[in-house]
Parts: structure tokens; C-alpha cells; sequence
């Protein structure tokens, strides 16, 4: 009975990998390169944290701009998975006070 239920959960424990790699690879896995697909960039939508961008992203971008006066703003800007390199996706954040997080509140690309 013991020699049987061990291999019981040895069959188990080796088909599990199997089955977790069964299916479509997500956006995250798929970009390699640290770039940004156009299914990517179209997830985002206003409202959503800068941590929940760089996830879906899979890069943190570089900061091309800072405003800390009446409210603070930034924007950052991600490399684009297209050729040529001149293309480009920028997305603006606003700081929250009530929950102390970036959010996003704007984006825009050029796709060449």
C-alpha cells in the first residue's frame, strides 16, 4: 500500500510541471529583449499602478521626466518590440496621495 501511494505522488509531482507549461506563453515570458509588444501596450489603461505596468511590460522603462509642484507627474518611456528602433511608447504617471502610489494617467506611442 505505501510503495503505491509513493509512486502515486511521484507520478503526481512529475506531471505537474507538464501541465503548468501547457498552453500559450504570456506576453511577460514572450519579450525577451526588454521591449514592449503592441498587445501590451493596448493592456494598460488608466488608473493602473506603475508596479502593474512594469509587470505587464516586463521592464521598468527610464524616467524622461519629473514634476513635483501642484501634484507630481512623471513619465517614462519603454523600447518598443518593433524595427526600426525610432519607435516608441511613453506612458505618464500622477502621484496619489490618498493610497501613495503612482497611477497611470496617459500613454501614447508611435509605431513606425
Amino acid at each position: 500500500m505505501y510503495k503505491s501511494l509513493k509512486r502515486a505522488g511521484l507520478a503526481l509531482a512529475l506531471s505537474l510541471p507538464l501541465v503548468g507549461g501547457i498552453g500559450a506563453v504570456d506576453s511577460a515570458q514572450a519579450s525577451h529583449d526588454a521591449c514592449v509588444t503592441r498587445h501590451e501596450f493596448s493592456l494598460v489603461k488608466n488608473g493602473w499602478t506603475k508596479e502593474r505596468v512594469h509587470r505587464v511590460f516586463d521592464v521598468v522603462g527610464r524616467q524622461t521626466s519629473y514634476y513635483n509642484g501642484y501634484g507630481s507627474y512623471q513619465s517614462r518611456e519603454y523600447k518598443a518590440c518593433v524595427q526600426p528602433a525610432y519607435s516608441y511608447i511613453s506612458v505618464d504617471y500622477v502621484w496619489r496621495k490618498s493610497d501613495h502610489t503612482w497611477r497611470v494617467d496617459g500613454k501614447s506611442a508611435y509605431w513606425s
